[in-house]
């Protein structure tokens, strides 16, 4: 059997398993007390994973091909998985690093499948199509969540709140921060789909929603580090967009007559008026939304204090993965 004909359909359903992994995993939850928020993710995210995993194995197998990238990423990656193994092996508390008390996001358990995951994608997803399958994919996932929080501060914390998110705050996500995170990569992306992608009106309108929301969501939660990191990455890419992008006439060209990157910049000019100035105008937005809330974690100079005294403790690896809350 040819590999077109004998392992193509179970590409397909890797490619459909990750699809779902990466639309569900920003919405699912399990509506009870009894199932914390973050082990019902991370058990879509390890078997959804292991699944496609499993049907690119035996894609593999039945056509006798294993071709990978040729990237240092990759490298890097295995690089990663050593020093996490090695360090959680070496650990003082071993169940801490490997599993811990299951579904942890720093343990041993939940990093290698991640890594597996970084892997798979390219692996899995490479045709344009299927790329933009999968920008659409997590773009409707911004969308859900978006409107999700829109209808629950216009009607209430009571609204939507499945017994689980009493809080105006409460979200799909887990802290309020996580989930300016997750709309700090929907307005870095839309940006740059408006900017790189040719998109019928219907997408292009899309796009715009997207950015707006997450736009708005983010001046709602107001995570300086996050503007900080939009403001850094839209910089980079409005300079390369003028450096390397379309002309104004339609060609790629080099230094001079590029299109200017209009949607970035607007980005950039935002990002960078909220991480330094918009304080102000984010507390009055989130004291007539009820979004007003402090984060307690460590500063960074408490944070290298500890990551100091644990190197010292267990020089080269540390204490092990998942030990920073008993150091």
């Amino acid at each position: 059997m040819s590999p077109t004909t004998g392992s193509a359909k179970l590409d397909r359903i890797a490619f459909y398993v990750l699809q779902a992994v990466l639309f569900f995993s920003p919405i699912f939850f399990i509506p009870s007390l009894s199932v914390p928020l973050q082990a019902g993710k991370s058990a879509i995210l390890l078997y959804g994973i292991a699944i496609a995993l499993i049907f690119w194995l035996i894609a593999r197998l039945k056509d006798g091909v294993f071709t990978f990238p040729k990237t240092s990423l990759f490298a890097g990656a295995g690089i990663l998985a050593l020093a996490y193994s090695i360090a959680a092996i070496l650990s003082p508390n071993h169940v801490a690093s490997l599993s811990g008390q299951g579904f942890e996001l720093g343990t041993l358990a939940f990093f290698l499948p991640s890594l597996i995951l970084f892997a798979l994608i390219p692996l899995v997803t490479k045709t344009e199509k299927q790329v933009f399958y999968s920008f659409t994919t997590l773009f409707v996932s911004f969308l859900i969540v978006g409107l999700f929080h829109i209808i629950r501060f216009i009607g209430g914390p009571g609204v939507l709140s499945f017994g689980l998110f009493t809080d105006i705050t409460s979200n799909f996500l887990g802290k309020w921060n996580d989930l300016g995170i997750f709309f700090g990569l929907g307005a870095l992306m839309s940006a740059v789909t408006l900017e790189r992608a040719t998109l019928s009106k219907l997408f292009k309108v899309l796009m715009y929603v997207v950015l707006v929301l997450s736009l708005f969501m983010l001046v709602a939660i107001n995570f300086s580090p996050v503007w900080i990191t939009i403001a850094v990455l839209s910089l980079i890419f409005f300079i390369y967009e003028l450096s390397f992008g379309k002309r104004a006439d339609g060609r790629v060209s080099g230094n001079l007559g590029a299109r200017v990157p209009y949607h970035a910049l607007a980005v950039l000019i935002i990002s960078v008026i909220f991480a330094f100035f918009g304080g102000s105008i984010s507390s009055v937005v989130a004291s007539s939304l009820g979004t007003s809330q402090v984060e307690v974690r460590p500063s960074w100079s408490a944070t290298l204090d500890v990551t100091a005294a644990a190197i010292k403790d267990h020089p080269v690896f540390g204490d092990g993965p998942n030990r920073f809350a008993s150091e």
